[in-house]
């Protein structure tokens, strides 16, 4: 009784159950382990295309923060040739009204002795 076939030889319905589960466990093992490997190929692709959107960003990012840093180089530098330019206009002024009231020219400014 306690085994699983009956006695003209054929397995028991209990017998066929069980194996059948034997069966299913076996079938969802290899089912698993092909979706792992599935898994592990989704992430390295989804890894790949992260570290070169990463990397586009990192090159943008670069150009873009020297892009700004020429601009504002380049807007000192307008600033400086706009200031020398007037203050020279300034001077010609200054000038020019002293010439015309009969005043002595100014001295040339000097620069500062360093020390």
């Amino acid at each position: 009784m306690g085994r699983d076939s009956d006695n003209d030889g054929r397995f028991s319905d209990r017998s066929r159950s069980r194996r059948r589960r034997d069966d299913d466990d076996d079938d969802r093992g290899e089912r698993s382990g092909a979706g792992d490997s599935g898994a592990k190929s989704a992430l390295g692709i989804i890894g790949i295309i992260g570290a070169v959107i990463l990397g586009i960003v990192l090159v943008c990012g670069g150009v873009g923060a020297f892009a700004v840093y020429m601009v504002v180089r380049a807007a000192d530098k307008a600033r400086q040739d706009v200031q020398k330019q007037l203050q020279q206009v300034i001077d010609e002024d200054m000038r020019r009204q002293r010439e015309m009231k009969g005043l002595p020219p100014l001295p040339a400014p000097q620069q500062p002795q360093p020390k």
